[in-house]
C-alpha cells in the first residue's frame, strides 16, 4: 500500500473513509460487549446487594484466612468469627467488578482478581 498525505485530497478521503470504518467497527466491539454483559446479567445476578462475602488477601497462597481476611455483607454472617465489614466488601466488590482482569467463576458463584500483590473474590448468594 502506498503511504497517501494527509494533505493532499486524496489523504484526506482516504483518511476519511478509514476514520469512520474504525468507528464503525468500535462500535460494534462496544454493542457485542454490551449484549455479552447483559446475558451474563441476566443470567447471574452480580450486583452489590447478592454479595455473601469478600475476601482479598495475599496472592498464591491459601485462602483459608491465614493470609487474608473474609469480610460478610450485613446479615450474611453465620457466628461470631464471621466479621461484617461493609466498607471492605465495598472496596473490594468496586476494585474487582472495574477491573478488566477479574474473571468469573460458575462452580464457585464468584469473580476473581488477582493483582501482582493482592488477590480479591466476591462471592455471591447463591
Amino acid at each position: 500500500m502506498k503511504f497517501t498525505s494527509p494533505e493532499t485530497a486524496q489523504g484526506k478521503r482516504f483518511y476519511a473513509r478509514n476514520v469512520e470504518r474504525f468507528n464503525s467497527l468500535l462500535l460494534e466491539i462496544r454493542n457485542e460487549a454490551r449484549t455479552e454483559l447483559a446475558e451474563i446479567d441476566n443470567n447471574v445476578n452480580l450486583r452489590k446487594r447478592s454479595v455473601e462475602k469478600v475476601y482479598s488477601g495475599k496472592p498464591h497462597c491459601c485462602m483459608c484466612g491465614c493470609a487474608g481476611k473474609y469480610s460478610y455483607s450485613t446479615g450474611m454472617a453465620k457466628n461470631e468469627h464471621q466479621v461484617e465489614n461493609k466498607a471492605s466488601v465495598t472496596r473490594v466488590f468496586n476494585t474487582v467488578m472495574s477491573d478488566d482482569r477479574s474473571e468469573y467463576h460458575a462452580d464457585a458463584n464468584c469473580v476473581c482478581l488477582d493483582t501482582p500483590t493482592r488477590r480479591y473474590v466476591v462471592y455471591f448468594k447463591k
